[in-house]
């Protein structure tokens, strides 16, 4: 929570400093811009949505097999990516921006044989999302913009349970929603720039990047 409050306490400071001598956009000057985001976020929500609940990895445990023939093996540490997420926007009024956002989640354990320690199987996930997004920008200077937004989409989600014998591999792929609510948002920059936000849905709790933008600016 600390954190959190330090965090929105740099974004604030940061409109100040930079709002401070800026023209807002005129309400009735129409402009169209074109921006492209590429950033990270925690992987909380989808790790929960794809049923892989850990943020980074977690210490082997033992998976016996209950039968007089099968291996006992155990699983070992399981790594997760976070929450790669790429988006266009495109701008239509001074408030009002249309697009869409493409987001990547991967999870990655091998299972290995519990006498020898040899790898037996591999085991990953790997979901993506496509999030149509609509954003709602409510403080428009040169270099600063503050924004909200709602985006509901598509996951799909495929578990892949590999053997070294590649003929075994079983495939199991799911399809499910995608959302994403950003709260808050703000970008600082203008044609190159970099951003946060604070929200809840695929890209995570709290997100981060660089984007660009360009068109009538």
């Amino acid at each position: 929570m600390k954190k959190i409050t330090l965090l929105l306490l740099s974004l604030f400071l940061c409109v100040t400093v930079f709002a401070q001598d800026d023209a807002t956009v005129s309400p009735d000057q129409f402009k169209i811009e074109h921006e492209f985001t590429i950033g990270i976020g925690d992987p909380s929500i989808n790790s929960l949505l794809s049923g892989n609940a850990n943020w980074i990895c977690y210490d082997p445990c033992i998976s016996q097999h209950y039968d007089w023939f099968g291996t006992d093996t155990y699983l070992g540490n399981k790594y997760t990516t976070p929450s790669i997420t790429a988006s266009y926007m495109l701008r239509l009024k001074k408030w009002l921006w249309l697009g869409g956002q493409i987001n990547y989640f991967g999870t990655y354990q091998n299972v290995n044989d519990l006498f020898t320690e040899e790898t037996i199987c591999r085991n990953h996930t790997e979901m993506l999302s496509i999030i149509p997004t609509v954003r709602f920008s409510y403080l428009n200077k040169k270099y600063v913009t503050l924004y909200s937004s709602v985006g509901l989409g598509l996951s799909m989600c495929s578990n892949v349970s590999h053997p070294i014998d590649p003929e075994t591999a079983l495939l199991d792929i799911q399809m499910f929603p995608a959302f994403q609510i950003t709260y808050i948002g703000i970008s600082v920059g203008h044609k190159f720039y970099g951003f946060t936000e604070l929200g809840c849905g695929n890209k995570g709790f709290i997100y981060a990047g660089f984007g660009y933008r360009f068109g009538n600016m």
